[in-house]
């Protein structure tokens, strides 16, 4: 969508949007961090669009290892948004999203 007025509005409309991302974790004793592997599941949307739903599906990859630190409280991880589809179609030309997630707890 090029027009930013018609993109904001379809954002308004989506509202918030909730994404369990799948995980298992290991402990690594000898570098004192939980290293977690994500299993990322495609997003799906409804998204308004002049009048009509668009149906969208995201495709998530991760990129890397998550960890969790103890020593500082700290998780890092990141995943790539790899591929949209807008009504089966896929979006091309697509440039790879990349979201990176160091989130850090304060005492």
């Amino acid at each position: 969508m090029t027009d930013p007025v018609k993109a904001e509005a379809a954002i308004a409309a989506i509202g918030k949007v909730k994404y369990n991302l799948n995980y298992t974790s290991k402990i690594d004793t000898q570098n004192n961090v939980v290293e977690l592997t994500f299993a990322p599941k495609v997003l799906e949307l409804t998204i308004p669009v002049d009048g009509t739903n668009k149906s969208t599906k995201v495709t998530f990859k991760d990129n890397q290892k998550g960890f969790y630190v103890g020593q500082d409280w700290s998780l890092r991880f990141g995943l790539i948004a790899e591929k949209i589809e807008v009504d089966g179609v896929q979006v091309t030309p697509y440039e790879v999203i990349k979201y990176d997630f160091p989130y850090c707890l304060k005492k």
